[in-house]
């Protein structure tokens, strides 16, 4: 068996594999864009590789890891990262996982390692090779969400637990979810994005939100202004140009939905929300997959999240999920008064090549992570 960097042409195979074990495999232009197109070269790498992969004699796959190249922005520099992607290997190959997870590693060119959808064997394999876990405590570890449809929630959990008359248990548990605790998504879902609520006040009025299909200019000078207010924090580059690369296909297809917050004329923040459906229990959720926000006002953050929810119930998702927050985002999305589900560890590891940077990113306020980091939305 030989393990060789990847190429575009691979894709029949790795489908088969990761098919093979039940992983999620995203669509064939979607992969060739993603790992191959434009907008994978980084700046300063000579020989950018995608992936690995290891091929018996007859062509099939038995185990396979990708990069994806990202680019970083931190303290006014570029920094190169790459995110494992798809570790899959057949259980009789298993002898060539490590091999894979090795040569990630010996990316010569690249600043910064991630791995942002750890479960339990990969996260310990990370940190055999000297990974850590974000070290953002209990906010990284957890998810707040909101539920938007109570009953179609109520009928997805029935369907998880293997309950008997799932709609009529639905219908029934609806009303107790509807109560109190969840007033507040009640109210927010008959509220059209874009709209203000009679609550507000007069500074969140004055906060226009709008709903797009593609990133346009805007997205660049809200990007300008987050970089220069960032102070210390390491940032994945979310210009047009980059998030129109990362969510493409999702804003294609009807999948995805960018709200962007302005005031007087300037764009102040923006959202990226990704619809997923569990063919399984039925529940759909809407995830908060990223968030982009020039600055800390409160006013700003709470108007552009009532936005999200408002879309979210729209759109017929049964809750609303933001994974993975920074301490502070998640403080101030606690204001809108969200449930919190905790994680076992974890997904997010990293390992940085430079000693500086590495202790650097040791400390908490260093991160502001969001799904767009790694291969979370894929």
């Amino acid at each position: 068996m030989s393990i060789r960097p990847i190429v575009a042409d691979d894709y029949p195979a790795l489908r088969a594999l990761c098919q093979r074990l039940n992983m999620r495999v995203i669509p064939e232009a979607e992969w060739r864009a993603l790992l191959f197109g434009a907008m994978a070269q980084l700046p300063g790498v000579a020989t950018p590789v995608s992936g690995w992969a290891g091929f018996r004699a007859d062509g099939s796959a038995a185990g396979f890891l990708g990069s994806i190249p990202m680019r970083y922005r931190w303290r006014g520099q570029d920094i190169r990262a790459a995110a494992a992607h798809c570790w899959a290997v057949d259980e009789d190959s298993r002898h060539i996982a490590l091999g894979l997870l090795s040569r990630f590693f010996r990316q010569p060119e690249i600043d910064l390692f991630l791995n942002t959808t750890a479960n339990l064997e990969s996260a310990k394999a990370f940190e055999a090779f000297g990974g850590h876990a974000l070290p953002t405590g209990e906010a990284a570890r957890g998810v707040l969400f909101w539920i938007t449809g109570a009953a179609g929630f109520a009928r997805a959990m029935a369907r998880a637990r293997g309950w008997s008359g799932a709609a009529a248990f639905g219908a029934g548990v609806a009303g107790v979810l509807a109560g109190p605790a969840l007033k507040l998504a009640g109210v927010v879902r008959s509220q059209r994005a874009g709209e203000g609520s009679r609550g507000d006040s007069v500074a969140a009025q004055e906060i226009l939100i709008s709903q797009h299909r593609t990133p346009d200019a805007r997205w660049d000078r809200l990007w300008m202004q987050v970089e220069a207010n960032s102070g210390a924090h390491l940032l994945r580059v979310r210009d047009a140009a980059n998030l129109r690369w990362q969510a493409q296909f999702a804003l294609h297809d009807d999948t995805a939905q960018l709200l962007l917050a302005e005031r007087a004329g300037a764009p102040v923040a923006s959202a990226l929300l990704l619809l997923r459906d569990d063919a399984q229990t039925g529940l759909r959720r809407m995830i908060l997959a990223d968030w982009l926000q020039a600055d800390s006002d409160a006013v700003v953050t709470q108007r552009l999240l009532r936005a999200a929810l408002a879309v979210s119930g729209e759109r017929g998702a049964h809750l609303l999920e933001a994974p993975g927050l920074s301490p502070q985002r998640a403080q101030r999305f606690r204001q809108l008064a969200p449930f919190e589900r905790a994680y076992a560890r974890t997904p997010f590891y990293w390992k940085a090549r430079d000693a500086a940077l590495d202790e650097a990113l040791r400390q908490t306020q260093a991160w502001d992570p969001t799904p767009l980091d790694g291969d979370a939305i894929f």
